[in-house]
């Protein structure tokens, strides 16, 4: 666990999931025109439920549309999520319920990286959550404050979308773009190794994405593919290390543009993978997950936005089953606009 962790805890009817409960278990749009407004490519989704909860189907919307160098984007989330949320599969807890909420705070750059345009992302997730669960026949509940796992993620379009000035976008239109990201999650987070249930995961995650998509008039289509890689957590529960392998991610999306700055997006994931070990000992916890989301936008002035998004988890085999509705407001300035 990194020296340089910041977090607290809440202190009022934290405990019961500690280490005394399993003693037994040690072995284990871009808009058409230039005039439209430019979007950040929506830090949104699977940052506003919390860092912590793995799904490699991050239904983010208009995570390659193009936007001129040189503009910046801050945006402040506010998530609701409830289920089985933030319990590793490998765990023996049955009757499982969570209710998470997350404050995110996230900033953007927009850049010109070899000539291509790109983005730079910092996101910084705060949580808070109660949980319950039963084991042994025992009904335990955990509640928790603190920071959540923070990520910084760059994106980069090498196909049909240029690094471009404000003024050049005028002449821009878009079509296809092909475009890669890099997400890394910093294990920063809330963690306490006595604790079954934790804000962070006491390790690193990767995870590159390629995604492509094309604008036919106000319609605009995606497919994005994504794999999580995971560090080893060497002090996981119950003095056990804990790894895993890859997490794979399939997202395909769809968004209208009904005018300038106003979009309404929806997609679907499957995600599959991420079998676990715990101290060299393999476990049955191979996740085949399915979730859909929904995004929608709404511009406050030239400047500003709202954006309402709902995730849902009509399939969960092992890992986090949770519904997300959260609201974000994004600001942006910059750029020569």
């Amino acid at each position: 666990m990194m020296a340089l962790q910041l977090w607290w805890v809440n202190q009022t009817g934290r405990m019961d999931f500690d280490r005394g409960d399993l003693q037994r278990k040690k072995d284990g749009t871009m808009p058409h025109r230039a005039k439209h407004m430019f979007p950040a490519g929506t830090v949104l989704a699977v940052f506003l439920v919390t860092a912590n909860v793995a799904a490699a189907q991050d239904l983010e919307p208009r995570a390659f549309a193009p936007a001129p160098k040189g503009l910046n984007f801050a945006v402040v989330a506010y998530g609701y999520s409830a289920g089985n949320i933030l319990f590793d599969p490998v765990l023996p807890i049955s009757g499982a319920e969570g209710k998470v909420h997350s404050a995110t705070l996230a900033y953007v750059r927009t850049l010109a990286l070899f000539g291509k345009s790109a983005k730079l992302a910092a996101i910084a997730p705060y949580a808070w959550g109660d949980w319950s669960g039963d084991i042994d026949g025992q009904r335990r509940t955990r509640s928790a404050t603190g920071l959540a796992d923070p990520a910084l993620q760059l994106t980069v379009n090498f196909v049909g979308a240029p690094a471009f000035s404000s003024r050049e976008m005028v002449s821009y239109t878009e079509g296809t773009i092909v475009g890669m990201s890099l997400l890394v999650k910093l294990p920063l987070g809330q963690y306490d190794p006595d604790r079954l249930v934790n804000l962070g995961s006491n390790r690193w995650v990767l995870a590159p994405r390629l995604g492509i998509s094309h604008r036919l008039d106000q319609w605009t289509f995606e497919a994005i593919g994504s794999v999580h890689f995971y560090s080893d957590n060497n002090d996981a529960f119950q003095d056990t290390e804990l790894s895993q392998t890859p997490l794979w991610g399939l997202v395909l999306d769809s968004i209208y543009q009904f005018r300038r700055g106003m979009w309404f997006g929806f997609g679907g994931g499957v995600g599959a993978g991420a079998r676990t070990t715990i101290s060299g000992v393999p476990k049955d916890t191979y996740q085949r997950n399915i979730r859909v989301g929904f995004t929608f936008a709404y511009p406050l002035s030239p400047r500003t936005s709202l954006k309402i998004v709902y995730v849902h988890s009509p399939k969960t085999e092992r890992g986090a089953d949770f519904d997300t509705l959260s609201l974000a407001w994004q600001m942006r300035w910059g750029g020569g606009i």
